[in-house]
């Protein structure tokens, strides 16, 4: 029992494997088969037919054998049509892939494009950083009044070299005008003194501009803040703001 289900089931795979060209065309030779056997059985009153009998005889005949086909290639051209759509949908579909891949590519391009501006912009920034000294101010104490009149700052340069430091107060401070400096070593510090001589009491305020060349040849401006009380010889210069310019 159990062999013959499945010679029945193989059979079924069998028969459910074939298309329908497959059975349209045995179908038709088998159908042809019958209506030459019907003639042939038949042949001295086919001969005795008129023609537009025998027109209707044939028509009647084959007809329903090209009906068949025509309804099969009917069939046949959709199961074209539907092969060659599902090829356009996975072009589509590839196309799409490659338009999001093209994406993902130019994103990740564009995202290197911009680092390597980063690290560049970075770099031109460290250069600059070295190329520049960074001044600072410290109000140097008197406690004797060894120096009447008179106050005096530690200039320090913590950055590079500085050449042809030109040192300015505005508005000026006293008989103190325009001091130069032909260099400030790393880490050099000078005293500058600050003259108070007939300079009338009160609170003082100005602008402390310093003027260098680095060592790229570009000349450079750092601008400070003051603050001062002639009576106290006392002062007091803030955080600059750099400006550089090609020497």
């Amino acid at each position: 029992m159990k062999r013959l289900c499945a010679w029945w089931e193989e059979t079924v795979c069998w028969w459910k494997s074939k298309k329908v060209e497959w059975y349209a065309g045995y179908g038709t030779i088998i159908y042809i088969g019958i209506i030459v056997l019907v003639i042939a059985a038949n042949l001295d009153e086919l001969f005795k037919l008129k023609l537009n009998e025998l027109g209707d005889f044939l028509a009647g005949a084959f007809g329903p054998v090209g009906f068949l086909w025509l309804v099969l290639g009917f069939l046949q051209q959709g199961r074209e049509l539907k092969l060659s759509s599902d090829a356009l949908r996975l072009q589509a579909e590839e196309l799409k892939n490659s338009v999001e891949q093209q994406s993902i590519m130019a994103s990740a391009a564009l995202k290197q494009i911009e680092s390597q501006s980063l690290a560049f912009d970075l770099q031109l920034q460290e250069r600059e950083r070295s190329m520049s000294a960074y001044f600072s101010f410290d109000f140097v104490d008197d406690p004797h009044g060894n120096f009447p009149n008179m106050a005096h700052l530690k200039m320090t340069n913590y950055g590079g070299w500085a050449h042809h430091v030109y040192l300015q107060f505005s508005p000026a401070i006293g008989p103190s005008g325009r001091s130069y400096y032909p260099f400030f070593r790393p880490e050099q510090s000078r005293t500058i003194s600050v003259y108070f001589e007939g300079v009338e009491p009160g609170h003082k305020q100005g602008e402390c501009k310093i003027e260098y060349v680095g060592n790229d040849r570009k000349a450079r401006t750092a601008i400070f803040s003051y603050e001062a009380i002639p009576e106290k010889r006392w002062i007091f210069v803030k955080t600059p703001y750099e400006t550089n310019n090609d020497w």
